[in-house]
């Protein structure tokens, strides 16, 4: 009987170190997370108003076709439906894009793309490649210096 009372309380500090483990490493991960570029929109006080600024611009039954989606708290303040343009390598391929959808709203996230093609169209010296087909409606800039370009699609680049 002292065996199986011995094997049952090593299970038991087993399983009790296993979920201490869990834990610490949950709570590390969290602050980690907290650190990172994604996470740093929780704190950040300016992204609510601004994600809430570019609904109120955009009519509600329009699409935006946005360079990258990454959390869900663009679809809980942004109250217009988000597309990621996926399969799009180019500028010519995104107004193709745009216009085969009947899309004219590009919400872009400087510097950030769904896919490498895009990195160089969506960042700062790229956007200017935009002018020619997009007119440009506002930016903005959040607290921690993300900064967001929204653009509509002029109407001699839709077909």
């Amino acid at each position: 009987m002292n065996l199986n009372l011995l094997i049952l309380l090593v299970a038991v500090a087993i399983v009790v170190a296993g979920q201490i483990h869990l834990i610490a490493f949950n709570v590390t991960s969290f602050e980690e997370g907290a650190k990172s570029e994604g996470a740093a929109f929780y704190f950040d006080k300016k992204f609510i108003p601004v994600m809430e600024e570019i609904s109120a611009k955009v009519p509600q039954n329009e699409t935006i076709v946005m360079s990258y989606d990454w959390t869900p708290l663009l679809e809980i303040f942004i109250k217009n439906k988000i597309e990621v343009p996926y399969g799009v390598v180019s500028l010519e391929s995104l107004k193709n894009y745009m216009n085969d959808k009947k899309l004219t709203w590009l919400l872009v996230y400087e510097n950030v793309s769904h896919t490498k093609d895009l990195e160089s169209l969506f960042n700062k010296t790229g956007l200017k490649q935009l002018e020619s087909d997009f007119q440009k409606i506002e930016e903005y800039s959040t607290e921690n210096m993300f900064k967001f370009h929204l653009y509509r699609l002029k109407s001699q680049s839709m077909t």
